[in-house]
């Protein structure tokens, strides 16, 4: 039951993701400049930004659930106590990531290379070309969106660590970090004479407290389940109406004062927190593990269809990969029609970007036994 709950979760995470990155072109064209509250323009400038705020969860609980299903995996006693065991983690896990990180990140390297574009930084000599280098190798990758394996290999790194301690203790800690560090609202603090150092999105300290609530979670899972079960699908309804209120509410807050999105439409800031915790919550609330629930929903679709499920969310690290990809095609195609509108682009894009991950699998399954290993390379 729990690969398919993992598996649904993967799906819908990474599909909001495609439509973050389908209504951005948004994010800079959604108010008049007026400061009246009912000046704003409704449409799909109103309606693709809103959509973008709800989206808000998906790279918090994609931390939240590498973090639980890797302490669920490597929970068992002794399972991170040796250096052989440790070595043997980090082989399978981080070639996982480093490899397409490392692939792609070269070939985008070397177009750039080859292209027009690299002529300004050549200009600089040496100086020029490492800073695109260390750019790309640190900051950004083959594509913006890369950065999230930048931070996904860190967790790797610091996962041996957390995983001998994980306590409730530690994860208030990282908390109160977080609110410290990456959360609280430059506005706030720069009001109050305070100008905060902004780590750069990749560094792990803006997102190792989502890590660590995972690998928390799963230690404490029977008894918060327990917990979970024992109250009203309605209350946890509630409280999800209620964080997406405060979100929403301080994102056209700070945006009805002429600010930028910018920070505040980050995945740190504090509602964004409460906002996928809740989201965490509400998943184990309406999608119990226990023999009770399957029984109930034994004709659910999900659960008759469970290795589907489990195949195509098995997909979605191809999908990540790639989707920015089909989402310029996608954009191009339809401008070039005069038909352009982000629902329609996030729908194709969506539906390209699975079809490809299909057909390369199929594909590399067809492929003699020695070139199999290009299944890392694509995500697989």
């Amino acid at each position: 039951m729990w690969i398919t709950l993992s598996s649904l979760i993967r799906i819908l995470a990474i599909s909001v993701v495609v439509l973050i990155h389908a209504s951005s072109v948004h994010e800079n064209g959604l108010m008049v400049h007026l400061p009246d509250i009912f000046q704003w323009k409704f449409g799909e400038e109103l309606t693709a930004v809103i959509l973008s705020q709800i989206a808000r969860f998906c790279v918090p609980v994609f931390l939240i659930l590498s973090g639980f299903a890797l302490s669920e995996r490597y929970s068992a006693p002794g399972s991170m106590d040796s250096i052989a065991s440790i070595r043997e983690f980090y082989k399978k896990r981080m070639f996982r990531v480093f490899i397409p990180y490392f692939f792609w990140t070269m070939l985008a390297l070397f177009t750039i290379y080859v292209s027009p574009l690299f002529a300004r930084y050549k200009a600089d000599g040496w100086e020029g070309v490492w800073k695109l280098g260390s750019h790309f190798a640190f900051i950004r990758g083959a594509d913006y969106h890369f950065y999230f394996l930048i931070i996904i290999f860190q967790m790797y790194v610091l996962f041996p660590l957390f995983a001998r301690f994980r306590t409730i203790s530690l994860w208030v800690l990282l908390g109160i970090l977080h609110l410290i560090l990456c959360s609280p609202s430059h506005q706030i603090l720069l009001s109050m004479g305070i100008k905060k150092y902004v780590f750069p999105s990749t560094v792990f300290i803006n997102w190792m407290f989502y890590f660590y609530t995972g690998m928390v979670f799963s230690r404490y899972k029977p008894a918060i389940v327990t917990w979970i079960k024992s109250k009203s699908g309605t209350w946890f309804f509630l409280l999800y109406l209620l964080s997406l209120g405060i979100l929403l509410g301080e994102y056209f807050y700070y945006y009805s004062q002429k600010i930028k999105p910018d920070f505040f439409n980050h995945f740190q800031r504090m509602t964004v927190v409460f906002y996928s915790l809740t989201v965490w919550i509400v998943f184990f609330r309406f999608f119990p593990e226990d023999a009770a629930w399957q029984e109930r929903f034994k004709n659910n679709y999900f659960l008759r269809n469970a290795k589907a499920v489990s195949f195509w969310g098995g997909l979605t690290f191809h999908v990540y990969l790639f989707h920015t990809l089909y989402l310029r095609i996608t954009e191009w195609a339809l401008k070039s029609l005069g038909v352009y509108a982000f629902t329609f682009s996030f729908v194709i894009t969506l539906g390209l970007s699975f079809a490809s991950a299909y057909l390369f699998w199929n594909g590399i399954q067809r492929l003699p036994e020695k070139w199999k290993k290009l299944d890392t390379i694509f995500g697989f």
